[in-house]
Parts: structure tokens; C-alpha cells; sequence
């Protein structure tokens, strides 16, 4: 039975290709989404590994062991490193002296520029950046002396490292040389005062999401002594899960469609051998026998399909990575779990051919053998319903065609119409997620320290730790740099606090006092606003300026005037008010908290210079200007340095020439790498890339959506062309009647293709509400006729697949005479 069904099927040499292509089509979008996906989220997993480390948290000052650490259920791994002390370098920075055992420096993915990490005795490996501090001429191999926290030790370079600890996530209370990573790896055989606290880093066992859970979890258990690696896990793995999700949405999208039009195909497919196998019921096949033809067919069908879809898969494979995330990975390890997800997919297309089979069966069983053979087919449609009420003949017959198995008819509807929703709702997740960046100036921005810590004492913010930030000299450095336009320096001052008496109070001040105390109330119920019976402004942003940048933004104005005075800018103004201001004192108070444990108050009094209606605004050139709202205070640069207002700028928005070259992009870009490798917890971000990496998910989103639209759209096409050329031949004698009574061939052909019409306008309709309805209830970035635009794109594409499987159609059915029509079987 087995050789008779493949006999049989190669006898029907037109199906069988067809059938092989229409799965192969299935086969290669499932598993090349499967298959990219899976070497996508590797890819991100090893880059993210790359730059924040392996690690899943870090355990600082803790008492235990390494060996009782490894002993907990739920880590996989674990490495070990202890801080030393420190070295002073010029300008104020230091470097991290420590060492790192080899499981450490595994789990950190640390790369060595040049030697190897130390072995011998007071062996050291010096991160690049730090090297050209210490001493830029220091050659691997060579001895000096540095002195480590007071105490000179004699060194050997054996390596040189490539800059990682200023990538890596810091604490809260992040303090150099207290709670960071070495920057100077120390040999373990050194002649140092080992710390008798131990620090961890640490890697969980199970999935991404089942880290994140236990991190916490065990952090509690130890006394939350450390911290998570969150730039690991919120930065670099952002996307990993939802690459997960995206991948299985839109296989089950298509898994769906194929299942309606696979089994509209199959089902004329086993229709079409229904009499031999009614013959092989006659001479005494049964059930069991059928199946075995049936299931011989299918593997066959499937082996062949799974062969021709091989180079498609791996042709889609790379295509879909190239065109997202532009990264990918592959292990030994992964490729087990990788191809039995490949191999559930492909059971699961398998599963749904030998359904169809079983279900073919089970029809034949409902007739005769008599019946079979004569080929009985279900009546159309009753008599007395509406189709009798219509007099027009080509709608008449237009209508009994698509009642003619209605199930299948409605199924056609039901498979466009999920296409179309498909392709529309895949770029209507894109267009609402890419975002927009059209700023080709604003390049790079840098900020000192990403997180820091603070509480509240009397209505002001009172740091925990000193903040961290840029140096004026290494600013000037940078903003030396030729391509560079402008620099937007803004200095750390979220605890400088403005007050003023509140019978100096605008109108337009007191609006925005109303309004942001509201937020300030929000986070603390306390807060009331009020400081030494004067009135606190919340939520004020500061802009130091050096005599240049004064003399540029106020040309007309005197800056030796302006020194020791404020200058504010106040938004949403709509009335002149703000005169009561002119001249009036502003006090800048600021709490700090000393070593000993003591708050200290400091004040500083301005008197207020002028005062703007509207944004702040810097104008670079003739045709481009930096707008930046909210209530801005202006201060002179030298003055505030001069009382100790501030040390240092923390954020830094670094704009651009027009014209600037790749070779200065590249000395640009390398001060900013030099500046962040010694700012540990910055934050670093090329705009233009960074703003293409968030892209990357909306992107995987319509990309897979294309194509599971296409692989949709033309299963959909090649299964109403089989059903309606089914149904043709299944009425085949009553169009040879027409033929032969004087109607044309070009009229059937139109009324088909009408047929094929109906079903296009009725999904079409359908998808268009739902859509429509979808977008109308949410808020969306843009308009619901923005997007029936890329609807009606679609739904052209759909209509010229019809027309090409009408074509199809009219090809086949013109090699057929009257004759043939006519002919009855025996």
C-alpha cells in the first residue's frame, strides 16, 4: 500500500508540485524565523556579555566563601576579585588597583590588547586608557614602581587590557577605589595587605527572565551586600524576550493561515482521487490500507517539500538577521535545543497533512462505494432561497459558485482578510514604535553618572555621595576638537536649590511653582515648598556659561555685568509680570551631608539680571538652533566655580559641523572613549547608532510581518485558485452546456475571476473594520488614514496575486474543449 500511494500521487504530477511548493513556502518562513530568532537573541546575549560582562550580579564586602557561594542551587558560575587601594593620576583621577581570579576574568569577558593577565609575582595588567595615565611609554615586559595608597611597590606590565570597568554597572554609592573594578589587575602573588572582604561577580542559572527573578532574591539572602547587573540586563537584553514572543507570534500567524489553506488544498486534493480510492474499497481495502496511501503521500509530499525549502531557509535565515539586528551567534551548545524547536515546528505542518488525511477518510466513509464512483456531490444550494430571487444571470451564477462549498468559500474570506491584518498591524506596531530622530547635528551624549542617591531633609535634596563629573579641562579638551559645533554642558546640580521671597513672585512664576510642586508632592507628602519662609522654585534646570558663550547668546550685553547674577527663562508666559523681578535677590541654597554624619547649609545670593519669556535657545548658525524648555536658570561659569556652586559639568550634548570628515568623527570619538573609560557608571551614547539600535525590534516586527504576509497572501491565492478550479470542474458538464448554447470562454473566465473578486472585497472589508476599530479606540502616534495607506498598498498587492491566479486559471481551463466538458467518465 505504502508503493501504491506513492504511485498514485506521482500520477498527479500537477498537485504534487503544487502541494510540494505550497508546504515548502510554510516550511521556510516557520523555520527561518525560528532559526534567525534563536541565532538573533545569541547574538545579543554574546555582545551584551562582551560589553557588561557575564555576571549577573555583584556581591560586595560578603563573608563568605567562594566554594560556599558555588554550593547554592541557583549559581552557575562565579569568579572573585578583591580591591587593593589606589593610584593617583594627573588631573585628579584615580585608578583601582586589584586582583581577579581567572574564573573572574572569564565571566567578565575581558580581552587583552597585548601580553596576558599576570601570573608572576606583583605582575600587573593595566586597562589601555589608564596605561596612557600611568605611562603612555610603558612597554609589556617592563618594571616600574607605582605607588598603590601610599606604599611604593615594584611592578612588572605583563598585559594590556582593553577599557571595560566604565562600561559596567556601578552601585548607587558607587566611590572609586571602594566599591568599583580594578583598572589595575594585580597578580594574586603580590606582596600587598590582602582585603579580608571578599567581592563576587556572579552568574545565575536559567533563562534571561529566570536570572532577573532570582537576582533579587539573592541579594536578599545577602543582606543586599551588591547589585545587579541592570545594564546587562535593561540594556543589552532589552529585546530578549520580546525577540521570543515577536518570533512566535507571527509563526502561529502563519501556522493559521496555512492551516485554512492547506486544508481548502488537501481537501480537493483527496476529493480529486476519491473514485480509486472507492475502487480499493471495492476489491476489499479498508481503513487501516487507505490511511497507509494516505500517509505515504504525505511523507513523500512533506520529504520533498522539507528538501526543496532547505536553500530558502537558509537564504531567509541570513536575510532577516541582516536586516534587523545585523548580529547573530552559533554554538555547538544551542544547537540541540535550536533543532528540536525546528523539528516541533515541522511535526506540528506534518500533523496537520495527515489530519487532512484522516479527515478525507472519514468523508468516503459517509458514502456509498456506489456513490463514490458516480462521483454524488451536495446540492449547491436549496430550492426557494434567495439565489431563485435573482434575475440577473451573472450575479446568479456568481453567487452559486461561492455557495458551492460554502465552508471552503468562507474559509478564502477568513485567510485574506487575516493577511491583510497580518501586514497592517505588523507596520502599525513598527510606525508606532521606531520613533523619530531627524537631528544630524546632536551626535553623542554623555552623561558622569547615570543613577545617584539622595534624600530629602527640609524640602531639600540632600546627596549621599558627592556627585560624579567632567572636568572643565577635560571639556575644553574635547571642545578643542575640529567637527565639534557645540558642546551642551549641564552642570550637576539636582541639590542646588533656588529660594525666593514670595512677594517678589510673578505671575508666571507662581503658575509654574503650582504646577511642579504638585510632581514634588507626589514623591514625598511632606514637601511644602518653604525654606526659611521663603519660596523654593522646583524642577529648575541650570546653565553655567564662560564668557564666550555669554558674549554669544547676549552680543548687546556686558558679561563683567552679568557676573554674580542670575539670568532666568521662564516658559508659558502670556503676560509682562515678570518685571517685579528685575534686580530682585534669588538665593541658591544647597544641604550637604559631611563625613561626620552633620548636615551643613550653604547659601548664595544672586541678584536677578533679566528675565525671557519662552525656551531657552542657542543658535549654532544661521539655520539651526538648540531650544530647551522648562524654567532655566543662567549663572556665570567663573563665579560659581570661584564659591563652590559646582565642580564639574555631568551631562554633555555633543553637537557636530555639517560637514564633518570620518577622520575627525574618529578623533572625536576617541576623546569621548578616553573621557568615559575614567568615569565609571557613565553613560556613553552615539545617538545616530543608539537611536538604530532601539529601531532594530521595530524593524524585526515589519519584517516579519512582510513575510508572514507574502507567505499568507500567496498560499491564499493558490488556494482559491484550486477551489475555484475545483468547483469549475466539479460543474464542468453544466459550463460545457453553456459553451455549447453559444457562451464564450472569456465569460467564464470573467465570472470566476468575479467569483475570486467577491472573496477579496468581503476579507477586504472585513480586515478594514477591524483595523479601522483597533486604531480608533487607542491613541496613536499617527492617523488611521496614514496608515489605510499602506492598507491600501497591501490590499493592491492581493489583487494583482488574484489576477495573476486568474490567469493561471484562464490558462488551464482554455486547453479544455466542449467535448471534453461534456464527456461523462465511466
Amino acid at each position: 500500500m505504502f508503493k501504491l500511494g506513492i504511485r498514485l500521487l506521482l500520477s498527479r504530477k500537477k498537485w504534487f508540485v503544487l502541494l510540494c511548493i505550497s508546504l515548502s513556502l510554510i516550511l521556510t518562513s516557520i523555520t527561518s524565523i525560528s532559526t534567525a530568532s534563536k541565532s538573533i537573541k545569541l547574538g545579543l546575549k554574546e555582545q551584551g556579555y562582551q560589553d557588561y560582562g557575564e555576571q549577573t550580579l555583584v556581591l560586595l564586602d560578603s563573608n563568605e566563601s567562594s566554594q560556599s557561594l558555588a554550593n547554592n542551587k541557583d549559581v552557575e558560575k562565579i569568579g572573585q576579585f578583591q580591591l587593593l587601594g589606589t593610584v593617583d593620576l594627573h588631573d585628579g583621577h584615580l585608578a583601582t588597583v586589584g586582583t581577579m581570579d581567572h574564573s573572574a576574568q572569564e565571566l567578565g569577558k575581558l580581552e587583552v590588547i597585548e601580553g596576558n593577565f599576570p601570573i608572576i609575582e606583583n605582575g600587573i595588567a593595566i586597562e589601555a586608557t589608564y596605561l596612557s595615565l600611568i605611562d603612555a611609554n610603558w612597554k609589556v615586559g617592563e618594571k616600574r614602581k607605582i605607588t598603590i595608597s601610599g606604599e611604593s611597590v615594584s611592578v612588572t606590565l605583563t598585559g594590556i587590557i582593553k577599557d571595560y570597568s566604565a562600561k559596567w554597572t556601578v552601585p548607587v554609592d558607587f566611590e572609586k577605589g571602594i566599591n568599583d573594578y580594578p583598572n589595575i589587575i594585580l597578580s594574586e602573588q603580590n606582596s600587598l595587605t590582602e582585603n579580608s572582604n571578599n567581592r563576587f561577580l556572579i552568574k545565575l542559572k536559567g533563562s534571561i527572565k529566570e536570572q532577573r527573578e532570582k537576582a533579587y532574591t539573592f541579594l536578599g539572602e545577602n543582606d543586599h551586600n551588591g547589585f545587579y547587573n541592570g545594564r546587562l540586563y535593561n540594556v543589552a537584553l532589552e529585546h530578549h524576550e520580546h525577540i521570543s514572543v515577536i518570533s512566535f507570534i507571527f509563526q502561529i500567524a502563519i501556522l493559521i493561515t496555512s492551516f485554512l489553506c492547506i486544508y481548502s488544498i488537501f481537501y480537493f486534493f483527496h476529493f480529486g482521487q476519491q473514485k480509486k480510492l472507492s475502487l480499493l474499497k471495492a476489491v476489499g481495502a479498508n481503513d487501516r490500507s487507505l490511511f497507509i496511501i494516505y500517509f505515504s503521500q504525505n511523507v513523500l509530499i512533506f520529504l520533498c517539500s522539507f528538501i526543496i525549502a532547505i536553500p530558502f531557509i537558509i537564504f531567509f535565515h541570513y536575510m532577516i538577521i541582516h536586516h534587523t539586528f545585523h548580529l547573530s551567534h552559533y554554538s555547538l551548545s544551542y544547537f540541540i535545543p535550536t533543532f528540536a524547536i525546528v523539528m516541533i515546528w515541522m511535526l506540528i505542518v506534518f500533523l496537520i497533512t495527515i489530519w487532512n488525511a484522516v479527515q478525507a477518510i472519514k468523508r468516503l466513509k459517509k458514502h456509498s462505494i456506489n456513490e463514490s464512483l458516480k462521483d454524488v456531490r451536495i446540492s449547491p444550494y436549496k430550492e426557494g432561497t434567495f439565489v431563485d430571487r435573482i434575475n440577473n444571470f451573472s450575479i446568479k451564477q456568481i453567487v452559486i459558485q461561492a455557495f458551492t462549498y460554502p465552508k471552503q468559500s468562507l474559509l478564502m474570506i477568513v485567510t485574506i482578510s487575516f493577511s491583510l491584518l497580518i501586514i497592517i498591524f505588523s507596520i502599525y506596531v513598527e510606525k508606532e514604535t521606531i520613533g523619530l530622530w531627524d537631528d544630524n547635528r546632536n551626535q553623542y551624549y554623555l552623561n558622569s553618572q547615570e543613577i545617584y542617591s539622595s534624600n530629602t531633609v527640609d524640602n531639600l535634596t540632600v546627596l549621599t555621595k558627592p556627585g560624579l563629573t567632567f572636568s572643565l579641562k577635560d571639556i575644553e579638551e574635547l571642545e578643542s576638537r575640529s567637527g565639534i559645533s557645540y558642546i551642551q554642558k549641564i552642570p550637576f546640580l539636582v541639590d542646588l536649590h533656588p529660594v525666593i521671597n514670595e512677594k517678589f513672585i510673578s505671575f508666571s512664576l507662581e503658575n509654574w511653582i503650582t504646577q511642579n510642586e504638585e510632581i514634588e508632592v507626589a514623591f514625598d507628602d511632606t514637601y511644602n515648598g518653604i525654606y526659611d519662609g521663603k519660596q523654593i522654585i522646583p524642577n529648575v534646570k541650570y546653565r553655567l556659561l564662560s564668557e564666550k558663550e555669554f558674549l554669544m547668546l547676549y552680543p548687546e550685553k556686558d558679561y563683567q555685568e552679568f557676573k554674580g547674577k542670575a539670568i532666568l527663562y521662564i516658559p508659558n508666559t502670556i503676560d509682562d509680570s515678570n518685571e517685579i523681578l528685575l534686580d530682585q535677590p534669588i538665593t541658591f541654597v544647597r544641604n550637604t551631608l559631611d563625613e561626620d554624619g552633620r548636615y551643613e547649609i550653604s547659601e548664595w545670593e544672586y541678584d536677578i539680571l533679566n528675565v525671557y519669556n519662552g525656551p531657552f535657545s542657542i543658535d549654532l548658525d544661521h539655520d539651526y538652533q538648540i531650544e530647551e524648555d522648562g524654567l532655566i536658570v543662567v549663572l556665570d561659569q567663573e563665579t560659581a566655580m570661584e564659591n563652590g556652586i559646582f565642580q564639574g559639568y555631568n551631562e554633555l550634548d555633543i553637537y557636530v559641523d555639517d560637514n564633518v570628515s570620518t577622520s575627525q568623527v574618529g578623533e572625536i570619538e576617541s576623546s569621548i572613549n578616553k573621557l568615559i573609560a575614567l568615569t565609571p557608571g557613565s553613560l556613553y551614547q552615539n545617538i545616530p547608532l543608539d537611536f538604530s539600535n532601539d529601531a532594530r525590534i521595530s524593524i524585526f516586527v515589519g519584517l516579519l510581518g512582510k513575510l508572514a504576509f507574502i507567505t499568507s497572501v500567496i498560499l491564499s491565492i493558490v488556494s482559491i485558485t484550486v477551489i475555484v478550479f475545483s468547483k469549475y470542474k466539479l460543474k464542468k458538464k453544466e459550463w460545457g452546456i453553456y459553451l455549447s448554447m453559444g457562451m464564450k470562454k472569456k465569460d467564464i473566465y470573467y465570472l470566476l475571476y468575479y467569483e475570486m473578486i467577491l472573496y477579496f472585497i468581503l476579507a477586504t472589508i472585513l480586515a478594514v473594520a477591524i483595523f479601522s476599530y483597533t486604531v480608533l479606540i487607542n491613541h496613536t502616534e499617527n492617523s488611521l488614514m496614514y496608515y489605510l495607506q499602506y492598507f491600501s498598498l497591501s490590499a493592491i498587492l492581493v489583487f494583482i496575486f488574484i489576477s495573476l491566479g486568474m490567469v493561471a486559471l484562464a490558462s488551464a481551463i482554455k486547453k479544455q474543449s466542449i467535448y471534453s466538458l461534456l464527456r461523462e467518465n465511466e
